[in-house]
Order: structure tokens, then C-alpha cells, then sequence
């Protein structure tokens, strides 16, 4: 290794260590109770080391969201490479969220915090690393366009609904759930319900209101 390849290689570790203290610390306390020197503190660094890597500390929190929105492209991903075939490729990226959800709080936290509307459009339209977030983003609607585009051509669901509009539709409904107001999930628990009960009813049912008119009378004969 040469001296130049040991020097990058070391200031890319410092950045990833810098990310890890950003990270530990928006996850306990929140993104407005955190300033910069907090962060160089947990570092372990001075205020200015820390400026040669990030720009403030809306960039550091951005590189957080990043990382969330890296695992959570690749769960829906690896659901969709593994149950991709017949009636299960909605169910694979629908159950996928919603384990992120369940394993990730801390990601979806910082992520439906970010897309709340907390930060200037123009300051994330220049941001480099807000860009990578959102070119991500894009790719995973693609990525399930694509999957409910194979699931109308192999006779799976329903054609006359356009791809675009199912995946805006589970995206509401899968964000709507994880953002349950108290009081409904109140009103599941108190008539025994548990959550991973709900969560499995919404995704059957959503596959049966997109199943094609022919699977669903095959379902009900074997019902």
C-alpha cells in the first residue's frame, strides 16, 4: 500500500468514525438537541477536524439517513430477488418495510423525520449526500414499479391499474401503519390484536384487493 492509498484509506475510516458518533448520538437525543461540538466531543476530535469532513451538521445527519435508506433498499431488494415469483413478490417488499421497520427504529425514525418537511428544499437540492438519498430513493421505486410491473404480466394481479399507482398506494398505507396514532393501536391491543397479526391481515389484503379476478375466485374455492 502506498503512502497516498494509507492516507485516504485512513481518512475514510476517520469519516466513517465521525458518521458512527453522529449516528449514536441522533438516535439517543434527536437531531435539534444535537450541535456540532456534541458530535467532535463523541468523535473525539476538534470542532474544526470535523469540518473538514462535513459541511455542518445537516450534512452529518444526512449521511445517517443515508445509511438507513441503504438497508432498507437492500431488504426490499433481497425480498424481491428471493420471493419474486408468483403471488408473493407484493408480499416480499410489504413485509420487507415492515421489518425494517421492527429491526431499524432508530433508521425510521431519522428517516420520517427527514422527509417531514424539517429541512430547506433548496439546502438538500444542494447537498451532495441529500442527492445520493434521493437518487436511492428513486431507484427503490423503480425497483418495485418493476416488481408489480412482472406481477401484471405474469396474470398475478389485476391489469387497468397502473404500476405507479399500487406502489404509491402500498408506500402510503405501509408509512401510514408505522406512523399508527396511540389510540388505534390502542384499539387493536384491547381487542387482541397483536401487531405482527395486523401487519400480516394488511398485507393479505392488499394482495387480494390487486389479485386478477380469476386467482381470487381460485382462492375462495379453496377456502
Amino acid at each position: 500500500m502506498t503512502v497516498a492509498e494509507r492516507k485516504q484509506r485512513e481518512k475514510e475510516q476517520r469519516r466513517v468514525e465521525i458518521i458512527n458518533a453522529a449516528e449514536k448520538l441522533f438516535f439517543s437525543r434527536g437531531y435539534d438537541s444535537v450541535s456540532v461540538e456534541d458530535i467532535a466531543k463523541e468523535a473525539d476530535l476538534s470542532k474544526g477536524t470535523l469540518f473538514v469532513y462535513f459541511i455542518n451538521k445537516e450534512d452529518l445527519f444526512f449521511a445517517v439517513v443515508l445509511r438507513g435508506t441503504e438497508i432498507l433498499s437492500s431488504m426490499f431488494e433481497e425480498s424481491i430477488n428471493e420471493r419474486g415469483r408468483g403471488n408473493k413478490i407484493n408480499r416480499g417488499p410489504s413485509r420487507a418495510y415492515f421489518e425494517f421497520v421492527k429491526k431499524y427504529p432508530d433508521y425510521h425514525r431519522i428517516i420520517s423525520y427527514y422527509q417531514s418537511g424539517r429541512f430547506d428544499p433548496e439546502k438538500i437540492a444542494q447537498n451532495e449526500t441529500a442527492r445520493k438519498i434521493a437518487d436511492l430513493r428513486k431507484e427503490i421505486f423503480l425497483m418495485l414499479e418493476d416488481a408489480v410491473k412482472n406481477d401484471i404480466g405474469c396474470g398475478t394481479f389485476r391489469t387497468g391499474v397502473k404500476p405507479v399507482e399500487i406502489v404509491v398506494l402500498l408506500t402510503v398505507i405501509a408509512e401510514g401503519i408505522a406512523a399508527m396514532r396511540p389510540d388505534l393501536q390502542e384499539a387493536l391491543k384491547i381487542r387482541g390484536v397483536t401487531p405482527d397479526q395486523f401487519l400480516s391481515d394488511v398485507i393479505d389484503l392488499e394482495h387480494f384487493m390487486l389479485m386478477n379476478n380469476g386467482q381470487q375466485e381460485e382462492n375462495a374455492k379453496g377456502l
